[in-house]
């Protein structure tokens, strides 16, 4: 589903809502989905907290920063359409549309590969522009 369209259906509901971004990459199987900093990703997290915030005023923002390697999500694979009931062929070809126009230009980042001054660099760097994104251009 697009994510828009989920927070809106779901806004008149929420209570406290984690705010993060993800990038994405397109691959055989279906797509990569890595964390990053807010900002940094593809989703429209401007529209989707103005939307939160017109339907619960009260509901509370947190920050989620995860810094780990993307996952994979297999969604052209067989097995993974097994196991949503009403999922259908459109569904997956929305969501590679959606994929293939805001995947990420650049590899997605292996955090393993990194060592461990390189990996809480990252996570410093991750935690620090979502902060200042959050402030600055959302308002939370």
């Amino acid at each position: 589903e697009d994510p828009l369209d989920a927070v809106r259906g779901l806004a008149p509901w929420a209570l406290t809502v984690h705010v993060k971004d993800h990038a994405v990459s397109e691959c055989p199987e279906g797509f990569w989905m890595g964390d990053v900093a807010l900002g940094e990703g593809m989703l429209d997290l401007f529209p989707m907290v103005d939307a939160i915030r017109r339907s619960r005023p009260e509901a509370h923002f947190n920050l989620e920063v995860i810094t780990r390697d993307p996952i994979l999500v297999p969604a052209l694979t067989p097995g993974y359409r097994a196991t949503f009931a009403d999922l259908r062929q459109e569904d997956i070809g929305r969501t590679m549309a959606l994929v293939r126009a805001k995947g990420a230009r650049e590899p997605l980042s292996e955090v393993s590969r990194l060592g461990a001054a390189e990996q809480l660099a990252l996570e410093r760097h991750n935690v620090e522009r979502s902060i200042r994104y959050a402030r600055e251009r959302l308002g939370i």
